[in-house]
Parts: structure tokens; sequence; C-alpha cells
């Protein structure tokens, strides 16, 4: 866990309602909302964030929180996070968040979508230390957001897609591992919606025990040639990331 991270997000939270302790069954977080030092489990959705009610403060954050044991039981989706379609302006900040729902074995989208976070919209997607086990299902991470950006990001299980970026970027995997064995779907450790309008940057992570992500482990649906930059540089220090992830750093360290 980043300090300086969770300073940060600290600091951007100050006036947000606050969620925090044991939770079971499906938790409704109007925006602008905070669950912090929180264990859930339980409910198709366990978080399922919105925004309903004025102010207009599309927000979120997740920091130090376990969510266990998803129940999706004779539903078709479920999720450990989920924001609501049309909250196209929602940003969504992760800290130290570990998540293990054990959905059951993806099949086909006509029997079950299951995701251990599913993001519908939004500008921006941010997460530090965020690790997901035992997903299985349709994909560890489905974000719509704009742009999603991920350090020390560990996913681990066999599903149909481990990470699901709809929209263009430029995102982010940095000081990250991803690891998908197959053999439930697909078994891609990447999928993109527009193969050739899309950048990811990849910094020091591993796909497969790869440092690269291998060709038959990448899916898109428009496009011939995905636009996977690798780079040699953290580009944490040299402005292309949030501010968020470089909270605490001393100036000497950026550029």
């Amino acid at each position: 866990m980043d300090v300086g991270v969770n300073a940060w997000i600290a600091a951007f939270f100050f006036d947000a309602t606050i969620i925090s302790g044991d939770l079971n069954g499906r938790v409704n977080l109007e925006t602008k909302a905070w669950v912090s030092n929180a264990t859930a489990s339980g409910g198709k959705y366990t978080f399922s964030v919105f925004e309903n009610r004025p102010p207009n403060n599309p927000r979120v954050a997740f920091t130090n929180v376990r969510i266990l044991e998803t129940n999706v039981a004779g539903e078709k989706y479920g999720a450990g996070i989920r924001t609501r379609r049309g909250d196209d302006e929602m940003q969504i900040f992760i800290s130290n968040v570990y998540i293990e729902p054990n959905h059951p074995p993806f099949v086909d989208y006509k029997t079950s979508n299951y995701d251990a976070i599913t993001i519908n919209g939004g500008t921006g997607l941010f997460a530090e230390d965020l690790t997901i086990l035992n997903w299985n299902n349709d994909a560890a991470i489905d974000t719509k957001a704009d742009v999603s950006q991920f350090v020390d990001l560990e996913i681990s299980g066999p599903g149909n897609r481990s990470l699901r970026l709809w929209g263009l970027g430029p995102h982010f995997i940095v000081d990250s591992t991803l690891d998908n064995p197959g053999g439930v779907g697909r078994g891609e450790l990447l999928w993109i919606k527009d193969a050739e309008r899309t950048t990811v940057y990849v910094y020091n992570s591993t796909f497969n025990g790869s440092p690269r992500i291998p060709t038959e482990k990448i899916g898109w649906d428009i496009g011939s040639t995905p636009n996977i930059v690798y780079l040699d540089e953290d580009p944490r220090l040299t402005g292309l990331m949030h501010p968020m992830f470089t909270a605490g750093r001393p100036a000497s360290e950026l550029r």
C-alpha cells in the first residue's frame, strides 16, 4: 500500500460520506462516497455506485477494502463493484483493495455475466494496489471509463477476459501482474474494443510471466493491430499519469 496514494484520496474525499466496518449484502453508494476500512460480502452487486441527488459530484473511492463471496445465485449479472450506466462523469479511485468473488465459471453470455469490477462509463478509473483472485467468470475488470490507470494490479484466475478496456485511453498498466491460465471462456489477458485507436501503455509488468502480453492472449472488436506501447521509463515520473500516483513522492523523482 502506498501511503501517499491513501493520503491523496483522504484529502480529495474529506467531505464525502464514509462507509466502513463489516458489511453484508448489496450496499448502494450515492456519490460523493468513500468506502474505507471495510469488509463486504454478498449481494448481486456488493457495492452499487450511482449519482442521483444534487450536488452533482460523481466520485467514489475505495481504500483498505476486502470484497468476498458475492451472491449471484439465480442472477445473470453481478459484480463486487459496479457503477451505473449513464453516469458518464463518474471517477473511481481505488487503493489497497482485495476482491475474491468466487464466481461460478463462465459458460456464455446467455448464462451469466459476472465481473469483479464493472465500470459502466465515466471519465476515469484510477487504482493502486488492487488484487483480484478467483473471479472465474467474464472479466476481472470490465471498464468503459474513458481512461483506466493501474499500478500494482494483480489479477489471477481463469476467466473469459481478465481486463476489458472499452475507452480509447490512454490506459496504463504499471508494476502489475496478470495471470490467466485459460480453460474458461476465451482465457484472454486483455480485450480492447477498438484495437488501433486505443493506446495501452505498459511498464514493468508481467503477463503469464512474460514482460509482453502474448499475442494469443489479446482480443479486440474493431481493427487489426493492438496499439500497446511498452515503456522503458516509469510513467508516474514523467507526468503522464494521474497525480494520485505521485502523491508523497519527492520532487527530485518527478519531471
